[in-house]
């Protein structure tokens, strides 16, 4: 059963869609349980910094480019990161330099700003619908060994408040990377 005491603390609101979040939020408490070392089962890798004046964005006819996801694209985006979004563009050429940075496969982005803030929403899922490279300020996740089930797990758990905070003590605090 959820106590008052956590609707109060996770900002729940109490209509149809909210009973339906709680009852999500109780899943996720038994999923925590049952993976308390998730992140072991992850790789992350962080975006590169590319300077705006690589961006060729102002050159509407270039056909041979590449979309950039930025920190503004995760805030923005409630939880998936579609084509409709306003991107800066990369010309192709980094295709081949910049590979390291490109998103080839479905990830969890995170937003490496906002830090100990927990109410931000600083997750993203990216289910590669376009080739995309990542900018600086933002961190992709992928599993090591393939599990759609507990992918899915994480990103609902990178909406909980237990996440942000495990992301700040882990991440912004600590910051550890595995090259892919």
């Amino acid at each position: 059963m959820v106590s008052y005491k956590e609707i109060i603390e996770n900002d729940f609101i109490l209509s149809k869609d909210g009973l339906k979040w709680i009852k999500f939020n109780k899943t996720i408490k038994v999923l925590r349980e049952k993976y308390p070392n998730i992140l072991d089962d992850f790789y992350f890798f962080d975006g590169y910094s590319f300077s705006s004046n690589e961006y060729v964005t102002r050159f509407p006819l270039l056909k041979k480019k590449t979309k950039l996801i930025q920190i503004g694209n995760v805030n923005d985006a409630e939880w998936v990161i579609n084509e409709t979004q306003k991107f800066e563009y990369l010309p192709d050429t980094y295709l081949q330099t910049k590979k390291k940075y490109l998103l080839e496969a479905e990830y969890i982005l995170i937003s490496l700003t906002g830090g100990a803030d927990t109410h931000n929403d600083i997750t993203s899922y990216f289910d590669n619908p376009f080739k995309a490279f990542l900018n600086q300020r933002v961190s992709a996740l992928s599993m090591k060994k393939r599990d759609e089930d507990i992918f899915f797990y994480f990103y609902a758990l990178t909406k909980t408040e237990f996440f942000k905070t495990m992301a700040w003590e882990r991440w912004y605090s600590k910051k550890y990377s595995i090259d892919r």
